[in-house]
């Protein structure tokens, strides 16, 4: 029996503008067949054995014709439980989703259509421009500025159209702006009519120009396919009503190097602040193969006077085993807590522990500084840390204590990134590091690549001084250290190149 087809819009290119049901249906994937124009970010909420399937539509350029792409939703319908046809947009508003539904409706597949929000309201909206007005507009045409496998010519009637009111919208135009403007005003529509073209609509790196019908053609620098076109006097309205490009970071684009499991907020906060953000997944973590000396621990914990974590994960990976193996979380309460930072002691408290102790700082020197200066030479002390840690760095503490005991606790993996993420590092004018790791699993991407990137152009954010210095050792010299050393100094640190 074949799978279901799923037909989902994923709206106009923020990823947030994507409706609940799609988001669901991209998360229970088996297969996810989708276009050049989505949001590539939506494809990490997918599952791990997803089959991903770019089709890699483009003006004039199709990675696989219309016809190839019917024939693949069909084939993976008999493979796979649920199939995902992700369009950008809306699958019936010039999204050929009506072709796929027929095609499959023809051979018996079952499918659905989940609508998304289209360019002419995403878009529109997004630039400022609204296509009804009151006293303005009462009416829209909507029309396709690119039509099948013809380049040099549309079958528009401009005699007709030049002579409605209200306001007209041009899909996927850019190509043959030049026969739309000149062949309004030939039908007879007044020359000085306001027209706008938007492009990368939605996105911090959004570009609207405006002129009139007469002038548009001088007025496109920075304007690239896909473009939406909007001809009317709404378009007067964007210089009360424009909302989007006027937020602070607008224009920005920004690279957050994260661990698999992501980092939404600073994402999230740096596009509610109007920046373009692309996200590159550098490593990911996992519990220890080996749990041998993990469990020795547990069994001695009342040995010990101090438990210190390093990081937030650290916490997470040890005291879900320790509750797994020991079935009770009360075992730590006896020990005095040393945390560092506020995301690590964060994570403590999540778990109904206390840290007793916060280092504010990012120095992992100054943090092994901070113990030797608080443990008493009879106490032991037992550190929690991954098992790329450089466990050498604590061999001095056991001149101030009685024992030092520094176990692995997770392991740590540096991903391998797919060749697709490049143009997202050569966009990128701010790149974002929150781990050392992070940093080697970059940089042997890059070194890898054929593409020469000129870093020297870039400004690169980190969380703290150690990650700096993985930085500083490979020669880039453009580093800022967020302070406090958290999402929110990130934030605040980036919010300060402005």
């Amino acid at each position: 029996m074949a799978g279901m087809v799923y037909l989902v819009g994923a709206g106009t290119g923020a990823e947030d503008l994507i409706t609940q049901k799609a988001l669901r249906l991209i998360k229970e994937a088996d297969v996810i067949v989708y276009d050049r124009l989505i949001n590539e970010n939506l494809l990490s909420y997918c599952k791990s054995s997803c089959e991903l399937i770019n089709v890699g539509k483009a003006a004039s350029k199709h990675m696989l014709p219309q016809d190839k792409i019917n024939q693949l939703l069909f084939d993976k319908a008999l493979e796979k439980e649920v199939v995902v046809r992700l369009k950008g947009g809306d699958p019936f508003i010039f999204g050929r989703g009506s072709e796929e539904g027929i095609f499959l409706k023809k051979r018996q597949v079952y499918f659905e259509v989940v609508p998304g929000i289209s360019s002419l309201s995403g878009v529109t909206s997004y630039s400022g421009i609204p296509i009804t007005h009151r006293g303005v507009s009462n009416e829209i045409h909507v029309f396709t500025g690119h039509e099948k496998g013809e380049s040099d010519r549309l079958s528009i009637d401009f005699n007709v159209v030049s002579k409605l009111k209200g306001t007209l919208v041009f899909y996927m135009g850019l190509s043959n702006i030049k026969r739309i403007s000149e062949g309004l005003i030939n039908g007879g529509m007044d020359e000085k009519t306001p027209i706008a073209l938007i492009s990368t609509g939605t996105y911090g790196d959004q570009k609207t120009v405006t002129d009139t019908l007469k002038n548009i053609q001088n007025s496109l620098e920075g304007i690239k396919s896909p473009a939406l076109i909007v001809v009317g006097q709404v378009v007067n309205l964007r210089e009360s009503l424009n909302w989007f490009e006027s937020k602070p970071m607008f224009g920005r684009k920004i690279l957050i190097t994260r661990h698999k499991d992501k980092n939404f907020v600073l994402k999230d906060k740096l596009e509610q602040q109007g920046a373009r953000v692309h996200c590159i997944d550098t490593i990911d973590f996992k519990p220890i193969e080996d749990k041998t000396k993990l469990f020795k621990v547990f069994d001695n914990i009342s040995n010990y006077d101090y438990l210190v974590f390093n990081s937030a994960k650290g916490v997470e990976y040890f005291t879900q085993e320790f509750m797994l193996y020991k079935k009770d979380i009360r075992g730590l309460g006896k020990l005095k807590i040393i945390s560092m930072g506020e995301i690590t002691k964060n994570k403590i408290e999540k778990y109904y522990l206390n840290a007793e102790l916060v280092y504010d700082g990012s120095s992992s020197l100054g943090f092994i500084d901070l113990l030797k200066n608080t443990v008493k030479k009879e106490e032991k002390i037992l550190i929690i840390v991954s098992d790329i840690s450089e466990k050498t760095k604590y061999k001095d503490l056991e001149k101030y204590c009685n024992k030092v005991d520094v176990v692995d606790a997770y392991s740590t993996a540096m991903l391998e990134i797919s060749p697709r993420e490049l143009h997202k590092v050569c966009d990128a004018d701010i790149i974002t590091f929150h781990s050392p790791s992070a940093i080697k699993s970059f940089f042997k991407f890059l070194e890898e690549s054929s593409v020469d990137i000129d870093l020297t152009k870039k400004i690169f954010v980190t969380v703290g001084t150690t990650t700096k210095l993985e930085l500083t050792n490979r020669n880039i010299k453009n580093i800022k250290v967020a302070n406090p050393h958290n999402d929110e100094g990130m934030l605040n640190t980036i919010l300060a190149l402005l």
